[in-house]
């Protein structure tokens, strides 16, 4: 009998024995200790005719706990009866692997190989079924007779995508009568990156992709007779009803290993599908699967946190909201150019750039900010290759702030200078053609930050004068 991924959430206290007073402790080491935990089960995911996750968001002492473990002997459950008892279990298993995070929230991850399972209350035991039921998820590969497959073999078609500026995931399905690898643009772009199966092996592409006009979606093509296996991508989401189960399997946190998150579809416009299914940094590039046919519907791509408001408060607009792309409904694919490409991330960079700059100069000042306005910068914080201009901005702030030395300049005078610092090199690529629409956006929104972060130099500015203004002798 195949194993289960079960996800579950620790509540308060977890032994690690029958007999250990012992609760898990954040940043402990359990890496190739034997494991034996007890603890009420409130969230878990399972394939058990059909597929369920439930969700949990328990803490222990303001410590997110998710065990992950891989089943020894799975058998048949009746898990929305066995999660809504709250029965507690024994888990037995190897700690293989862990992983620490500590922003936004601390968040440990303690992942058991080989484990099995006991079920402690009495009263829970007729939950479990007599028969078997187990389904599989259904694949579609030309190369393979359009046989069915099991988990096991979905998780050859996931793909890690390694690189120096991050890890991402991504995975393996034909689209147009095409096998390709698919993951966001923003997980490759302006990133050497590399393409990995669940067994660490390198997957070789296309050197050159094709990238969605309309959407955060890239094609690598891949050869027919490459072994891997392909996701089939449902032809028609708009047929699935708002709460269709889905699965995600991705590099949550970019920690490289493969991890499965239920949820269901919230929503669905004409490019982009609201789940609920938690995903994180590293699951860009994820594939949005159907849990009831195996099918792609979408590619996990972005999270929107909005600013809280009267009329979100209590509702689900309130926290994280999480998104995908739609495959069915993509039509303009462009072909990669690579000049066309470098000269669209130079510009993207310049003015992500100044943006990096107009932080550290307003971190500077709040930062150096005594409840009188007399902040100086500190020369330290300012890379001179990068940014080399702003040694004479910053020698002339100083000692206008400082008064020890007779200056031409006023403190408006040098504050447009540091504004000008962040807006003057933008103003001459605002014109300037951006060839690929997804980074064009991505443009856009680089802009609108510059200048919002020219609003608030013109708030100080104004603050400063004021404060000087009133305390003229």
């Amino acid at each position: 009998m195949r194993a289960i991924l079960l996800l579950l959430m620790l509540a308060t206290a977890v032994a690690l024995s029958s007999n250990a007073a012992e609760t898990l402790q954040f940043g402990k080491e359990y890496k190739g200790l034997e494991l034996e935990l007890e603890t009420e089960l409130t969230s878990f995911s399972g394939d058990g005719g059909n597929y369920l996750e439930l969700h949990c968001d328990q803490k222990v002492n303001d410590v997110k706990f998710i065990l992950v473990a891989r089943l020894r002997n799975p058998r048949n459950v009746d898990y929305d009866e066995l999660t809504a008892s709250k029965v507690r279990l024994r888990i037995k298993g190897r700690c293989n692997n862990q992983s620490i995070h500590n922003s936004p929230n601390k968040v440990m991850f303690i992942f058991l190989e080989d484990a099995s399972y006991s079920i402690l209350d009495a009263g829970a035991k007729n939950l479990l079924k007599d028969e078997a039921n187990l389904g599989v998820l259904a694949f579609d590969d030309k190369a393979l007779g359009n046989k069915k497959f099991t988990e096991t073999d979905l998780m050859r078609s996931i793909v890690t995508v390694k690189g120096a500026k991050g890890s991402n995931s991504g995975f393996i399905a034909r689209y147009n009568g095409k096998k390709y690898l698919i993951t966001s643009i923003h997980a490759i772009f302006d990133n050497e990156i590399s393409f990995f199966n669940a067994n660490n092996e390198k997957i070789e592409v296309s050197s050159s992709p094709t990238l969605a006009a309309d959407r955060d979606v890239a094609f690598f093509e891949l050869k027919e007779d490459n072994p891997l296996p392909a996701l089939k991508v449902e032809p028609d989401i708009s047929t699935l009803e708002q709460g269709h189960p889905i699965i995600v399997y991705g590099n949550s946190l970019g920690d490289e290993a493969n991890i499965r998150l239920g949820g269901k579809i919230l929503a669905m416009g004409p490019q982009n599908l609201e789940i609920s299914a938690e995903i994180v940094p590293g699951n860009s590039g994820s594939p949005i699967i159907s849990a009831r046919t195996g099918n792609v519907v979408g590619i996990a791509s972005y999270g929107v946190i909005s600013k809280p408001t009267f009329s979100t408060k209590g509702t689900r607009f309130e926290d994280v909201r999480r998104f995908g792309y739609r495959l069915d409904t993509l039509r303009d694919i462009q072909p990669f150019d690579k000049a066309k490409y470098l000269s669209d991330i130079k510009i993207h960079n310049a003015i992500d750039d100044m943006n990096e700059l107009a932080l550290i100069i307003l971190r500077d000042i709040y930062e150096s900010y005594d409840g009188k306005w007399i902040p100086d910068l500190d020369p330290a914080k300012y890379d001179t290759k990068k940014y080399p201009s702003m040694q004479g901005v910053i020698r002339d702030w100083n000692e206008l702030i400082k008064g020890g030395k007779k200056s031409m300049n006023t403190t408006e005078s040098v504050l447009k200078r540091l504004k000008n610092q962040i807006s003057s090199p933008i103003a001459s690529m605002k014109n300037t053609p951006i060839h690929y629409k997804w980074i064009k956006e991505q443009v856009e929104k680089q802009i609108e930050l510059n200048e919002y972060y020219c609003t608030v130099f013109d708030k100080i500015r104004r603050e400063v004068e004021e404060d000087r203004r009133q305390n003229k002798p």
